[in-house]
């Protein structure tokens, strides 16, 4: 754990966090459902706050749909266990997002 600054990001409800450790709890949510969104003070924390990679953020987006979808849907491979987005589903068929399953079903 880093000391805190004076330029260290706060959170809405004033608290400051060293930038190490917002990351930390932004990657720890994506982890765990119940710690999803990110939060301070059961106040929502910015994203933008946590300064991650367009990876990682794209990662939490993700997650964040995931965790917040009733009814989920995942990929039927075993070896892949994807979820399957809302936008992904017509007329309740899921399709895997992820392109090795597309190739598996088209043999």
């Amino acid at each position: 754990m880093e000391p805190v600054t004076r330029n260290d990001p706060r959170t809405p409800c004033g608290h400051a966090y060293c930038l190490g450790c917002l990351r930390d709890l932004f990657k720890a949510s994506m982890q765990d459902e119940s710690l999803m969104p990110t939060r301070c003070c059961r106040q929502a924390i910015p994203l933008a706050l946590a300064k991650l990679t367009l990876k990682e953020i794209e990662d939490y987006n993700a997650k964040q749909l995931e965790y917040s979808t009733t009814d989920r849907l995942y990929c039927s491979q075993p070896t892949c266990s994807t979820f399957i987005p809302p936008k992904s589903i017509v007329n309740s068929i899921g399709t895997c997002p992820k392109y090795v399953c597309k190739i598996y079903f088209e043999k």
